[in-house]
């Protein structure tokens, strides 16, 4: 069984509301079920096999004072100002790689968005990104499953995870990217109704 983690900042120690946590998800398509709390871990079930837990560790995270920071970054007096972490286990996720990852982003973010999180990071990750910004790059994950098209949705899961893992790569509005040689996708930089930066690519059907 495969196992997957990530890693949430925050800013004070506390711990999800289970019917927060149930309702964030089911926005980005996940049907969650609270199954309790034991030794300050939570749990959640759901469909095939599959379990996350939460657990909130009022400490620091010891990676932050040696991690890198860049553009998508928690600044850096935030990261070592956050006296508090959590740890988050997928249990049963299936597929690629990447695959997982875009699963475990979105029950990353369905928790982040729920309690005072700075910042998130997969468990490969380098650094911690800001909490908003996690949040809204697994959005777009998980609505990009409906893309139809020869290779759109392998193609949007690669950018996800090289802006989420590689804060240097920029993609500036103007620049275009494409699933081949020959195609030219523009970037569009928009603004959402929070004021948080996002991307727009309005990819064809192939």
């Amino acid at each position: 069984m495969s196992t997957d983690i990530s890693f949430v900042l925050l800013a004070k120690a506390a711990s999800p509301e289970p019917d927060a946590v149930i309702a964030a998800a089911a926005k980005l398509g996940l049907a969650l079920t609270y199954a309790g709390n034991e030794a300050d871990v939570q749990q959640y079930d759901l469909d095939a096999g599959r379990t996350l837990f939460v657990m909130t560790i009022d400490a620091p995270h010891p990676d932050v004072p040696t991690m890198m920071f860049g553009p998508t970054a928690v600044p850096e007096d935030e990261a070592r100002a956050a006296t508090a972490h959590m740890i988050l286990t997928a249990m049963g996720l299936e597929g690629t790689p990447r695959e997982r990852d875009t699963q475990l982003a979105a029950l990353t973010a369905a928790v982040i968005d729920n309690v005072p999180a700075v910042g998130a990071m997969l468990g490969h990750g380098a650094i911690f990104h800001k909490a908003k910004l996690f949040s809204g790059l697994a959005a777009l994950g998980i609505e990009q499953a409906a893309i139809k098209g020869k290779g759109a949705l392998d193609f949007v899961m690669g950018l996800v995870r090289w802006m989420l893992n590689d804060p240097s790569k920029q993609l500036p509005t103007g620049e275009t990217v494409g699933r081949s040689p020959d195609e030219k996708i523009t970037i569009h930089r928009v603004k959402s109704p929070e004021g948080e930066e996002h991307i727009r690519l309005d990819l064809p059907d192939r």
